[in-house]
Parts: C-alpha cells; structure tokens; sequence
C-alpha cells in the first residue's frame, strides 16, 4: 500500500498537486465509494480476502482484523489518488 501512495504521490507532483496528506482517510474513503448508479466501488480497488484466520480474527467480507482492506488493485488506487 506505500508503495501505491508513493506512486500516487509522484504523479500528484508531476502534474502541479500537492502530495497527499492523510491518505488513509482518502483510502478508506475509496474502499466505501459507490458508483453513479450506487453500486459500491470496493471491488474496483482492492482485491478482498475473505478466507482465513490469523487464530484470533476470522477473514470478512470487506474491511477485517486479519488482512486490513485486501490488497490494492495499484492501477486503479494510484489513479484514483493521483486524481483526488
């Protein structure tokens, strides 16, 4: 996920942005974005784990204990990012 943010971060620059500040805020807000028809964005984004366990969280669908929001879909988080 730095690594997405770094990425996101250079292009911001390239193009006159500001790098962002509090990108977790702008993450989380990405993960619970819908689309114009109201259909949830999530999917679009990361990759969601949904089996497993780590022995004291079990795998949700979604935001869990065990692995956070799943793993980032790059091209798509780091263009969004850049955009914001």
């Amino acid at each position: 996920m730095a690594a997405s943010i770094v990425l996101a971060n250079e292009q911001r620059v390239a193009v006159g942005k500001k790098s962002l500040t509090g990108s977790d805020t702008a993450i989380y807000n990405l993960a619970g974005s819908k689309d114009a028809t109201g259909a949830a964005l999530y999917g679009y984004f990361f990759n969601d784990v949904t089996a497993g366990s780590n022995g004291g969280f079990s795998d949700t669908v979604q935001f869990d204990e065990v692995t956070g929001l799943g793993s980032e879909i790059g091209v798509n988080l780091i263009s969004s990012l850049k955009s914001q």
